[in-house]
């Protein structure tokens, strides 16, 4: 089974349970496993750096939407294809103001 890395920050009581309640549903519609690792706030963005440095890392990670300008500007991030948005859904699948914070001027 297809194994995808996704980190999430501790920012709950109970952060990987809910995770895990969200994602199940998912992980049976790809036919995959998602791992999550926690990371604490106080460290996400120097672990983010780190990936984005080393680019090696998550595949998927959770970050602020006042982390996407310096993240577009070191080339942290990049823009899902019409075929892996197609896979979770469209645009339409998200709230609007969610969907338009994670729209970058670079195209990623």
């Amino acid at each position: 089974m297809t194994e995808l890395e996704v980190s999430i920050n501790n920012s709950t009581n109970e952060p990987e349970q809910e995770f895990r309640a969200l994602i199940g549903p998912l992980e049976e519609k790809l036919g995959m496993r998602i791992r999550c690792t926690l990371v604490d706030w106080s460290e996400a963005w120097s672990e983010m750096m780190k990936i984005v440095l080393y680019k090696h890392g998550p595949v998927i990670s959770q970050v602020g939407n006042t982390w996407m300008g310096s993240l577009d500007s070191t080339d942290g991030i990049r823009s899902l294809t019409s075929v892996e948005i197609s896979r979770i859904g469209s645009a339409s699948s998200f709230h609007p103001a969610a969907w338009q914070t994670v729209i970058s001027e670079s195209g990623h």
